[in-house]
């Protein structure tokens, strides 16, 4: 369930707000960045490395899509899928 303060109308949890962002634009690469990021930060790295391969998948010129995949892939020990 998606919290939002009531007072800010604003998400209780940045992690609710990318998600919800990714849900309601599938399509949005940056949105997928963002997500990742966020999810390698806070140890999520598979999930992390989902959504960085998503963001790669949408926007191929996107060097931050590229960086956040290879920072994933490195640390779940897959450097060699690196490109």
């Amino acid at each position: 369930m998606i919290q939002v303060d009531q007072a800010t109308g604003t998400f209780a949890d940045p992690e609710q707000l990318w998600r919800a962002n990714v849900a309601a634009n599938p399509r949005s690469w940056a949105a997928q960045v963002n997500l990742a990021d966020l999810l390698l930060k806070s140890g999520s790295l598979q999930e992390g490395c989902d959504a960085a391969s998503r963001a790669v998948e949408l926007e191929p010129s996107a060097p931050v899509a590229h960086e956040n995949l290879g920072m994933a892939l490195s640390q779940l020990g897959r450097l060699h899928e690196a490109e």
